[in-house]
């Protein structure tokens, strides 16, 4: 694999922000894959299981869209019309997928700020403690809807994750754990409350903690998947092709 002086010297750059830091890159090019990992001791061919992040929620909208295939759901559909909501206008499950749906701005904040106020954003899952009936509880506060721009929100993919835990009746951890294994056949992707890291986030030599998280976590949907950089080149190649 070659890579660019540009892209050499940024990973040099983010090595040097911890004694501990692991980074992995893999390049598609016309069908053909290929990885390297690169850590203090230099490179290497060593697979990690790292965190995505909100890489999640594309997982999330390409399930939802099978089941809106399948006829289990439809996106055209106010999300009312699956969720025990008060009466009111609310936002289309499109509107949610393409982060249109107006809610960029709604974070249960009497929540998420005792955990920013104890640790930074990126040491501590702000979500960890939100619970399905907070999601009602936060829509029904929200019950005029208007069609807006788009604006990003971790919000609008917990919704989604609520709808598919409705449709099926079971948590969505279990239901995304087995889109990931039987649909996608990554076999080496998790969810995040199931798995243990190969290695631990470090910020500056401070060793930080995973986010953590249940799989009945609404928020899950948007951010709680673990895999490797493998199963992540498979997943972009079954996207591209």
């Amino acid at each position: 694999m070659i890579l660019c002086d540009k892209v050499i010297n940024s990973i040099n750059k983010y090595l040097k922000v911890s004694n501990h830091c692991v980074i992995s890159v893999g390049i598609y090019i016309k069908g053909r894959t290929e990885y390297i990992t690169f850590d203090n001791n230099g490179i290497n061919n060593n697979v990690y299981k790292y965190d995505i992040g909100s890489i999640s929620k594309t997982f999330t909208a390409h399930l939802v869209l099978k089941l809106h295939e399948e006829k289990k759901i439809n996106i055209y559909d106010s999300i009312d019309k699956y969720l025990d909501l008060k009466k009111g206008k609310y936002p289309k499950i499109i509107e949610l997928l393409l982060h249109t749906a107006g809610y960029h701005k709604l974070t249960p904040i009497e929540i998420t700020i005792p955990n920013l106020m104890l640790k930074e954003y990126s040491r501590r899952n702000v979500y960890e403690k939100i619970k399905n009936d907070d999601i009602i509880k936060f829509l029904n506060r929200r019950r005029k809807h208007k069609v807006g721009t788009y604006g990003y929100s971790d919000f609008t993919y917990a919704v989604l994750g609520l709808i598919v835990r409705k449709v099926f009746n079971t948590s969505f951890g279990d239901i995304l754990k087995r889109f990931i294994k039987e649909d996608l056949n990554l076999l080496k992707t998790e969810l995040a409350y199931e798995t243990i890291r190969d290695i631990k986030p470090y910020i500056k030599n401070i060793e930080v903690e995973f986010w953590k998280w249940n799989k009945d976590n609404p928020y899950l949907s948007g951010g709680g998947i673990v895999s490797t950089i493998e199963d992540m080149l498979k997943y972009i190649t079954n996207q591209l092709e």
